[in-house]
């Protein structure tokens, strides 16, 4: 069969929201991993590194609330970066250490924040310019619920 005679499925999920989002997130977070691969760091290694490099002296507590994730998951990521001498550790009281980027790792989030323009450049080039801050505002909505 040619593809000009394969015929198009219907799918019931294209007016879901959620389908949407997740469609535009799978092809956004590929695209980004790609853009990144040879930088060595995964998507949340890389966010924690812009977070850090963002907030000195950050803690892996705040981390944990501003990315949303679970502390256990946290610590093993920092020991990574900070094995591979991207960050640096300093105490900030009795309990907690701030997080610092080490050269190193400024070096590397700079490029990781390029290479991101490029890419949320290639991404925003579809939405019309007077639409991004409404589309941008409008999905925070969707998640950043304050009760």
């Amino acid at each position: 069969m040619a593809i000009a005679d394969q015929k198009t499925a219907a799918n019931p999920l294209k007016n879901l929201l959620g389908y949407q989002i997740r469609r535009a997130w799978a092809a956004m977070s590929s695209d980004l991993a790609q853009a990144v691969q040879d930088l060595e760091l995964t998507l949340t290694e890389m966010s924690i590194l812009l977070l850090v490099e963002a907030n000195p002296q950050i803690t892996q507590s705040e981390i944990c609330r501003e990315l949303s994730l679970h502390r256990a998951n946290v610590a093993p990521l920092a020991a990574t970066l900070s094995q591979r001498d991207l960050i640096e550790r300093e105490a900030v009281d009795r309990r907690s250490h701030g997080l610092t980027l080490s050269p190193t790792g400024k070096a590397l989030a700079r490029e990781a924040r390029r290479r991101i323009a490029e890419h949320e450049k290639k991404f925003l080039a579809r939405i019309p310019a007077g639409e991004r801050e409404a589309l941008l505002h409008r999905i925070n909505a969707l998640w950043d619920v304050k009760e």
